[in-house]
């Protein structure tokens, strides 16, 4: 088998298997690249960790999870020689494939998809994610996992949901380094956050593969907004900085971003520590390499291949967690911020917001038991901030009446927010 591959590799190498594109602007780009080693394809781990199938599960990520304050200090520089995406030893670093076959039709079987996924079915139906998650995270890898997926849920149509019995999952697990499946291949698959990857970018990293996104530098247009030093790269490493061609690329009409979350660093598979990848040009406040948060193209992306139109930040559905960030939230939704301001008030109140939303439907209501005994002492009154949120029916203060209180007991909405 790896004879017959290594012929085939040979063959492709010299007509040039990087195609040209059917993208009239694109650059032929393979002219000066190193011919791959045609007498064997690289030896790379296949297929899921094999500590997933005996992984015990803990409860699905909580309130908790999701409210956890991360230490501030969550980030990686993107010119740092250490990039935790390449501990795992796979393609290209992170990438999980399945078979040789795969392994063998990426590298030999000239396009393939890149950028976003083409193939509808290795997308997530709905743009739902079921998900378990691995008992061996302790508090803080969980909260971990829970910011990557709140930033998803907040910027994007993507929705994760704790697996019931759907057949196509993600298993958040600690295994050996970083690494995911592109888009769903069916079954369980990892998302390994092992030893070294707990960032909440690394997370988006591995999410974003899970979604149906390949690296950046890999799309066939690369070389006209990167440059690869092919001299600096680790011997017997260049197949990871191979391009290929549009025939199943999917960039939705979307440029090449250097400031992906999905882009190579500066020092990828570096030999020395010197460059592998610099860009042709300077893009004020654009990190190449950057492991803090989808970039907005990573966003427009994401909702082109799910959910196309939807703009970005705002989110579709309200997600299955949700807590305020602010401690006027309660009175900017009596206000009716939900509806003035639904961009700001989804990814700051939204717990206040659905809140709202509930009253609207079932009716005006009193939240405390004792509301009824307090007006009639007068705390509607003396005691009016607090009376308005909790006891709105004892104080007259439903809908109707609402529009009647006084601008002294009502607190202002801050400016930044209209």
């Amino acid at each position: 088998m790896r004879a017959y591959l290594g012929v085939v590799l040979a063959v492709w190498a010299c007509v040039g298997g990087a195609q040209r594109s059917s993208d009239p602007n694109d650059i032929p780009s393979n002219m000066n690249r190193p011919i791959m080693d045609s007498s064997k394809l690289p030896d790379i781990p296949l297929g899921n960790p094999e500590s997933m199938k005996t992984d015990t599960l803990a409860e699905p990520l909580d309130e908790e999870d999701f409210n956890y304050e991360l230490p501030m200090s969550d980030a990686i520089a993107s010119h740092s020689a250490f990039d935790p995406i390449f501990m795992a030893g796979l393609f290209e670093g992170d990438i999980q494939l399945a078979s040789e076959s795969d392994l063998a039709s990426i590298l030999l079987g000239g396009p393939r998809q890149r950028s976003g996924i083409a193939d509808q079915h290795k997308r997530w139906p709905n743009a739902r994610i079921p998900y378990v998650i691995s008992n061996s995270f302790d508090k803080l890898g969980r909260a971990t996992i829970a910011t990557a997926i709140k930033n998803f849920q907040q910027l994007t149509c993507i929705r994760f949901v704790a697996r019931t019995s759907e057949t196509d999952y993600v298993h958040f697990i600690k295994g050996d380094g970083c690494s995911s499946s592109v888009g769903r291949v069916g079954g369980g698959q990892a998302i390994s956050i092992g030893m070294g990857c707990g960032y909440v970018g690394i997370v988006m990293h591995e999410i974003m593969h899970a979604v149906g996104f390949w690296h950046e530098h890999s799309r066939p247009d690369r070389d006209k907004h990167i440059s690869i030093k092919w001299a600096n790269i680790k011997p017997n490493m260049e197949y990871n900085f191979h391009a290929y061609t549009w025939e199943k690329v999917k960039s939705f009409g979307i440029s090449y971003d250097v400031g992906s979350i999905m882009h190579y660093g500066y020092t990828a598979f570096s030999k020395d520590g010197n460059n592998t990848i610099e860009p042709r040009r300077n893009q004020k406040g654009v990190e190449m390499g950057q492991r803090e948060d989808l970039s907005n193209s990573d966003k427009k992306k994401i909702n082109a291949m799910y959910c196309k139109g939807t703009p970005v930040g705002v989110s579709t559905s309200p997600s299955k967690f949700c807590d305020d960030t602010n401690g006027y939230c309660d009175e900017w939704a009596l206000l009716g911020e939900c509806k003035k301001n639904p961009v700001f008030m989804e990814v700051s109140c939204c717990l206040s917001c659905r809140k709202a939303k509930q009253n609207d439907v079932l009716g005006c209501r009193d939240q405390e038991k004792y509301c009824s005994l307090w007006s009639k002492k007068g705390e509607c009154t003396s005691n009016s901030n607090y009376m308005a949120l909790k006891c709105k029916k004892s104080c007259g203060l439903c809908p109707k009446s609402r529009r009647n209180l006084p601008p002294s007991e009502l607190i202002p909405f801050v400016s930044t927010l209209t």
